[in-house]
């Protein structure tokens, strides 16, 4: 994509997007595309114009947040409730670019 092009650059629906550089993240939206019970965390080059899966199969309730920093991928992913009577808990990742 040139300055000034716009192009998508997400084969489905997309959320929580981030960029550093040449490099473009987002989350998928589990609403659309194949499989709508998982959401996954994907990664656009915009050099090469390379897109990559970087981590897949969370739970779709989750709430989706995405952030690189350098090329380092942070995400946060919703625990599963231990019972009816918990609050839940999120787990924070992180996937390295390169």
């Amino acid at each position: 994509i040139r300055a000034g092009q716009q192009a998508p650059i997400s084969p489905d629906a997309a959320s929580s997007p981030s960029t550093d550089g040449s490099v473009v993240v987002w989350a998928t939206d589990p609403l659309s595309g194949g499989d709508r019970s998982t959401w996954s965390v994907q990664s656009y080059d915009l050099a090469s114009g390379a897109i990559a899966t970087l981590a897949s199969g969370m739970v779709a309730q989750s709430q989706r947040s995405v952030m690189l920093i350098g090329s380092h991928v942070v995400f946060a992913i919703d625990n599963p409730k231990v019972d009816a009577g918990s609050t839940g808990s999120r787990s924070l990742y992180m996937a390295d670019l390169s």
